[in-house]
């Protein structure tokens, strides 16, 4: 079953999407490295936390989302879409922050 899965994998979508994957991560491994150093006496602090945590979530909300069929995200897309845009629009009222 887990072959046939991944028989019919838009391989494309797949490349770009492990490519985009792997910049992003070596973007706050670069950008972290003084600060990580600087706070916790190691550079790969941040890297590390965010291949453990960041990694075993986007794991298990892969497997969690690869077992939904596709017409229950074709349902709910617009709903999401509107929630994303409401909170997104929150970022712009700085009362809702906290203080530092």
């Amino acid at each position: 079953m887990i072959r046939r899965m991944f028989h019919s994998v838009d391989r494309p979508l797949l490349y770009a999407t492990l490519i985009l994957i792997l910049g992003g991560f070596l973007i706050l491994a670069s950008a972290s490295m003084v600060l990580s150093q600087k706070h916790y006496g190691t550079s790969t602090y941040y890297a590390v936390h965010q291949v453990f945590y960041a990694g075993t979530l986007g794991i298990l909300g892969f497997l969690a989302g690869i077992g939904i069929h596709y017409r229950f995200w074709r349902r709910v897309a617009l709903p999401l879409m509107c929630v994303s845009l409401v909170f997104l629009a929150l970022l712009f009222f700085p009362q809702l922050g906290v203080a530092s």
